[in-house]
């Protein structure tokens, strides 16, 4: 997590788009994820467009828990 916060901030500060998009095996309100979130200086796709459950898919929908995510630039729009 925290070499992924590294490297997108000297992305960014470079002037170029980034996308950071995973496995990441942590849910939207784990305190890691939530820190990549502000420490990277990226937006979470997620945010805005409510509980996007991504494992495991044979179970029942109330079961699911999002643990793939993609974090992008400002530059970029979902």
């Amino acid at each position: 997590f925290d070499s992924v916060s590294t490297w997108s901030q000297t992305q960014l500060h470079q002037q170029k788009r980034v996308v950071v998009i995973g496995d990441f095996n942590s849910t939207a309100w784990s305190v890691r994820l939530r820190r990549l979130e502000k420490d990277s200086q990226l937006v979470n796709s997620q945010r805005g467009f409510g509980f996007q459950p991504t494992w495991s898919a044979e179970f029942p929908p109330l079961m699911k828990i999002a643990i793939d995510h993609c974090f992008h630039d400002q530059s970029l729009v979902t």
